[in-house]
């Protein structure tokens, strides 16, 4: 008897795999699922990873193609052949893989049922709509009330520091921390910057959008979460991060909700903003203090533990350059600081850094136009517009995330954006983002110049996303004699000194007699560095006109070529004088 010969189709599977590998998108190296072209080569890439980092050139490496973003398009045949080998697979038991299952819905039905279409020519209000639809995101956040008011239970206030703030505890609580707050079970916010949305999903910003009442600032900078952190009201703390309020937010004088509830010794607030995701390692303009400083000064050795364990920098320095252990005065502080056990990761520890998240979102972006004609910063307003971005603007602030520059023809503009942490790039960014309807990622536009300095601009926008001191905080200048550089005049170094957290002197310092209030310590001056506790600058133009006879070079203040200032600001780092004297 003849026994019935099997087959496995394992020549025919080999085949398939082979053309499967052909099929797989060079960004993620997986099958390219929903795959788009780019028109000028013929690389093609998952929508996904497309949408992630688009823009300027083709993705694939090794691939130099121009990648215009108006030439991207969906590649139907590429997908139509995709699900048809991978249907053909199935058919001879191979498995699908679960990414590709739901995009297979459409094509394989169109394939499979044509002739059954054909048989009982349904009308075309019968036919099943077998196109997917994309859901889309919904926020959570509600408005709060741009008039809300938030009670406090206790009218007594009391100074807790020297600034200008009293501070409301809450009837019936502990100042040293022992509420009984439980931690909220939502899950704490992610400060990884999220991939770009899909182009189809064009309710995705709209619907992030925060209510404009919850970061409204009054007179002294101060949003409603800071309100409630100064009362005491942690039910109000609680109810405005729910609905996204920015635990970093900042006041005037740099101080953020942490600080107020640090200072006052509210564990439980303290507690709701860690869990949050606000830095304790935030500084404030006044005496350059964190909330672990605050805490430790005043005493509240079970907000300090709790700063610690999420974090806080034990030896991050005040303006005088004291750390909270130097700060400490009792036992228990002390070993409150450097016995606390660290419960986070290091990449939790990373992402609690992070204070200025979801970069590419339009609420957050502002943008300065500083070299554009009338005729081009028109068209970037229209395209801003468009892109729901607010009206770009002519000057270079401390505000500003996004400088676009043609050329480097004035490097000033280029110093202003650096010392602000700013993304240099060309314009082509905006009109690209405008035709994909999405910001697309800076990285493919960055403005290529010899003067600027890959590390540095790495330092300049880490230490924005940080919230970290401005690069020459901590330090007093005086310009002495004439500034002749074409591009860089007086009036120019004085505007960067605006920006870059110093303090311009109007009389040139007595190195035998600072004010007490003027001695202060560079913030980003490195350890073993010999500005180390220097104060005051004398800054001048080596070969200029009246360059000065006398120079200091003394631990307090020294005089340094102009050189070394623009230098410093490229790298954004405190270089060492003696390379340019």
């Amino acid at each position: 008897m003849d026994v019935p010969k099997t087959y496995n189709f394992s020549k025919t599977k080999a085949v398939l795999a082979e053309i499967q590998n052909v099929l797989k998108c060079p960004v993620c190296e997986d099958i390219a699922v929903n795959p788009f072209s780019l028109g000028q080569c013929s690389h093609f890439f998952c929508k996904s990873c497309l949408g992630r980092s688009r823009g300027g050139r083709c993705l694939a490496p090794g691939c130099s193609a121009s990648a215009p973003a108006k030439d991207a398009s969906s590649n139907k045949l590429i997908h139509s052949f995709t699900c048809s080998l991978f249907k053909i697979g199935e058919i001879l038991g191979e498995q699908v893989p679960d990414r590709l299952k739901e995009q297979m819905v459409t094509p394989s039905e169109e394939i499979l049922t044509s002739t059954e279409d054909q048989v009982e020519k349904q009308t075309p209000n019968n036919k099943k709509n077998t196109k997917r639809k994309l859901s889309p995101v919904v926020s959570n956040h509600s408005n709060v009330g741009e008039s809300e008011e938030f009670p406090s239970n206790n009218k007594n206030s009391r100074q807790v520091s020297k600034r200008s703030r009293s501070v409301i505890p809450v009837a019936g609580s502990s100042i040293q921390g022992d509420s009984k707050f439980k931690s909220p079970t939502r899950q704490r916010r992610s400060k990884t910057i999220l991939p770009l949305p899909s182009t189809e999903d064009q309710s995705y910003f709209s619907n992030r959008k925060k209510p404009a009442s919850l970061e409204k600032k009054n007179r002294k900078g101060e949003t409603a979460l800071h309100t409630a952190a100064v009362k005491g009201d942690d039910k109000t703390v609680l109810k405005l991060l729910e609905q996204g309020a920015n635990p970093n937010t900042v006041d005037n004088a740099g101080w953020s909700p942490l600080h107020e509830a640090s200072i006052a010794g509210r564990e439980d607030i303290v507690r709701i903003l860690l869990n949050y995701g606000a830095s304790p390692n935030l500084h404030a303009q006044e005496e350059n203090l964190t909330p672990l400083h605050d805490a430790v000064s005043n005493g509240f050795v079970n907000v300090v533990r709790l700063l610690v364990s999420h974090g806080a920098d034990i030896k991050a320095k005040n303006s005088q350059g004291l750390t909270p252990r130097e700060v400490a005065v009792s036992e228990e502080m002390i070993s409150a600081l450097e016995e606390t056990p660290l419960e986070m990761t290091d990449s939790q520890m990373l992402n609690q850094s992070l204070v200025q998240q979801d970069i590419l979102l339009p609420e957050n972006i502002v943008l300065s136009c500083p070299q554009s004609s009338d005729t081009d910063f028109k068209k970037i307003t229209a395209a801003a517009a468009k892109l729901k971005l607010r009206k770009p603007s002519r000057a270079l602030t401390v505000k500003t995330t996004h400088c676009l520059l043609d050329s480097s023809k004035n490097v000033n503009y280029i110093y202003s954006a650096q010392l602000v942490g700013a993304e240099i790039i060309t314009s082509e960014w905006i009109y690209q983002s405008r035709q994909l309807g999405v910001l697309v990622d800076t990285e493919h536009f960055l403005l290529q110049s010899s003067d600027l300095i890959q590390s540095g601009r790495t330092r300049s926008k880490d230490c924005r996303l940080r919230g970290q001191p401005k690069l020459f905080t901590g330090l007093h200048f005086y310009l002495t004699g004439g500034f002749d550089k074409p591009n860089c005049s007086k009036t120019d170094i004085q505007k960067l000194i605006s920006l870059s957290g110093a303090k311009l002197l109007k009389r040139e310092p007595d190195p035998e007699n600072l004010p007490v209030a003027e001695k202060t310590v560079p913030h980003h001056a490195e350890q073993n560095s010999s500005l180390g506790i220097t104060s005051h600058i004398i800054l001048y133009q080596e070969g200029g006109k009246r360059e000065p006879l006398l120079k200091y070079n003394m631990e307090h203040l020294k005089t340094i070529p102009l050189i070394w200032f623009l230098q410093c600001i490229l790298h954004h780092q405190l270089l060492e004088p003696k390379l340019y004297l």
